[in-house]
C-alpha cells in the first residue's frame, strides 16, 4: 500500500483490499487502486461501479473485497473524523499515513458497532 500511497502523494491514495476470511482473521492478499476521484490530500471517494467492479475482480480470483484502503499523506495517524462516521460495517479499512523521508506507515481498522467509531482490527497482510 506505500507505493501505491507514495506514487499518489499529495493527494489521498485509495482503492479495495482483497483477501479471504479465515474464522476471525483476515487475511489481505491482493489491491485494487481506484483513482481518487476527489484528488485531494484530505478525502477520497469510492463509487459503487468501482466497488461492483472490484466485487467481479475479486470473485475471478475466487476472493471476496473485505474493505478499503486510503492514505493520509498528511501524516495523521489516526483514522479521521470523516473515517469515522462513513465507516461501514463488516468492512476493513487501511489507513496508509505518511512519516517523513519516505517512510509510510499502516494501520488497519473495524467498525466498533457499540461505539460508532473505528478501533484497530488483527490482518495478515500477504505480499
Amino acid at each position: 500500500m506505500s507505493l501505491s500511497a507514495e506514487k499518489a502523494r499529495p493527494n489521498e491514495d485509495s482503492g479495495f483490499l482483497l483477501g479471504l476470511e479465515a474464522g476471525a482473521d483476515f487475511i489481505i492478499s491482493d489491491l485494487i487502486p481506484v483513482k481518487n476521484e476527489f484528488s485531494g490530500p484530505e478525502s477520497y471517494r469510492l463509487t459503487a461501479q468501482e466497488l461492483l467492479a472490484a466485487e467481479n475482480e475479486a470473485s475471478g480470483k475466487s476472493l471476496l473485497v473485505l474493505g478499503f484502503f486510503h492514505s493520509h499523506p498528511g501524516g495523521q495517524e489516526a483514522p479521521s473524523r470523516t473515517d469515522h462516521l462513513e465507516a461501514l460495517p463488516f468492512y476493513i479499512y487501511a489507513v496508509t499515513v505518511f512519516l517523513g523521508d519516505n517512510l509510510w506507515q499502516t494501520g488497519f481498522y473495524c467498525l466498533d458497532e457499540s461505539t460508532g467509531l473505528l478501533s484497530a482490527c488483527q490482518v495478515t497482510e500477504l505480499s
